[in-house]
C-alpha cells in the first residue's frame, strides 16, 4: 500500500488537485492544531496553495511538527509539488527524521525532483552541517551524471567517511568510461583532501585500473606525507595487480635515482621474499638516499634479517649522512623483536 493512500485512509481525505489561494489562513490555523489528522489534512492540502508562506508553513512542520503522520503529510505535499526549491528540507527531512517512513518516503521519491536544473538547490543543500545530509545528496544523484554534477562529486571525496563513501559508490555506478575518467580527475585534483579520500575507498576495490589511478596519487606524496601514506594503503589492498618485476627491475636498475627511491617504496606495499632480496642487495647502492630508503623499508617490512648489515652501515663513516635513518631502522627492528619475545 503507498502512503499517499495510506493517508488517505487515515485522514479521509485525498490530496487535492488544486486549492485556493485564500484559504492559506485557515490552513495555517489548522496547522496549530492540538489534532494531528487536522495538521495532516491542513498539510496536504497547503501543497496546492502557491507561495513562500505556504512554504515555509510546510517545510516547518516538516521538520519540527511532534506528530509522524504530520510530518508524512508534509513531506508527501513538499514532493508533489515537483519545486527545486524545496529541495534543502526535504534533503534535511530525509537525513534526519527519526521515523523511518518519513525517511523511506523522502529516499523514494526524491531522485525523481533532481536534474541540472536543480543543481544551485543542491549547492545550497550541500552547506548542510550535518553529514547525513551531505551523504543523502550523494546517494539521491541521477545515473547517469550530467557533468555538471561532477564538481559535486569531486568535493564530496574530501568530506566525512560517510559523505565519501556514498559519493564513490554513487560514482561507480557510472559507465566505466566517465567512472575512472572522474577517478583520474580527483586525482590530480588541486583539492589534496579529495584525492586522499578517493585513495582510500579504491583500497576496497579489487580491479586492476585502480593501480594508475592510485599511482598517480602515490607520486603526489612527496608533498603530503598523508597523501602518500592513503595511497600506500590502498596500494597494499592491490598489491597483486602491481607489476612486480618491473618494479625488481627498476629498484636494482634504474640510472635514476629517484625512480629507484619509489619502486623500493612501492616494493613495501608488495613484500615478500623477493622484495626483501632486492631491499638487502639495495643497501649497496651507490646514492645515499637510496640505501636510507632500502633500509626504513626493510625495517617497516620487520626484517630482523638485516639488524647485522644496517650495524655495521651505521659505523661506517661513509654513511654518515643517513646515520640517523640507519639508527631509526634498527630502533624499529629492534623495537619489534622485543615485542615479539614478550609475547611468547
Amino acid at each position: 500500500m503507498s502512503l499517499i493512500l495510506s493517508f488517505v485512509l487515515i485522514t479521509g481525505v485525498a490530496p487535492p488537485s488544486a486549492a485556493p489561494a485564500s484559504t492559506l489562513g485557515e490552513l495555517e490555523h489548522a496547522m496549530e492544531s492540538t489534532k494531528e489528522k487536522v495538521r495532516a489534512r491542513a498539510a496536504l492540502l497547503l501543497g496546492a496553495v502557491a507561495g513562500s508562506e505556504s512554504t515555509g508553513l510546510l517545510e516547518s512542520a516538516a521538520e519540527n511538527d511532534p506528530s509522524v503522520l504530520v510530518r508524512l503529510a508534509c513531506v508527501e505535499a513538499m514532493l508533489n509539488r515537483r519545486s527545486a526549491r524545496g529541495l534543502p528540507a526535504l534533503f534535511r527531512v530525509g537525513a534526519l527524521d527519526q521515523a523511518r517512513a518519513v525517511r523511506a518516503l523522502v529516499a523514494e521519491r526524491l531522485p525523481a525532483l533532481i536534474d541540472s536544473k536543480s543543481l544551485p538547490f543542491i549547492r545550497r543543500a550541500f552547506e548542510e552541517r550535518d553529514p547525513r545530509v551531505r551523504a543523502l545528496i550523494m546517494r539521491t544523484l541521477p545515473v547517469p551524471l550530467p557533468e555538471s554534477f561532477y564538481a559535486l562529486l569531486v568535493r564530496a571525496h574530501a568530506d566525512y567517511p560517510e559523505v565519501r563513501s556514498a559519493a564513490f559508490a554513487r560514482a561507480m555506478l557510472l559507465d566505466d568510461s566517465v567512472r575512472w575518467s572522474l577517478f583520474e580527475q580527483i586525482a590530480r585534483s588541486v583539492q589534496e583532501d579529495a584525492a586522499r579520500g578517493m585513495a582510500e575507498e579504491l583500497g576496497h576495490v579489487d580491479d586492476h585500473r585502480v593501480v594508475p589511478i592510485l599511482l598517480m596519487v602515490f607520486d603526489r606524496g612527496e608533498s603530503s606525507p598523508e597523501l602518500r601514506r592513503a595511497a600506500v594503503t590502498a596500494l597494499s589492498h592491490a598489491r597483486r595487480h602491481l607489476p612486480l618485476r618491473e618494479l625488481l627491475a627498476q629498484a636494482r636498475e634504474s640510472t635514476h635515482s629517484h625512480v629507484r627511491m619509489r619502486a623500493l617504496k612501492l616494493l613495501e606495499t608488495i613484500g615478500g621474499e623477493s622484495v626483501i632480496e632486492t631491499m638487502m642487495a639495495v643497501l649497496e647502492d651507490p646514492e645515499l638516499p637510496v640505501r636510507a630508503t632500502a633500509a626504513m623499508v626493510l625495517a617497516r617490512l620487520g626484517h630482523r634479517g638485516a639488524v647485522s648489515k644496517l650495524e655495521t652501515m651505521a659505523l661506517d663513516p661513509v654513511n654518515q649522512r643517513i646515520v640517523g635513518h640507519l639508527e631509526r631502522a634498527l630502533e624499529i627492528l629492534r623495537m619489534g623483536t622485543q615485542m615479539s619475545e614478550e609475547r611468547r
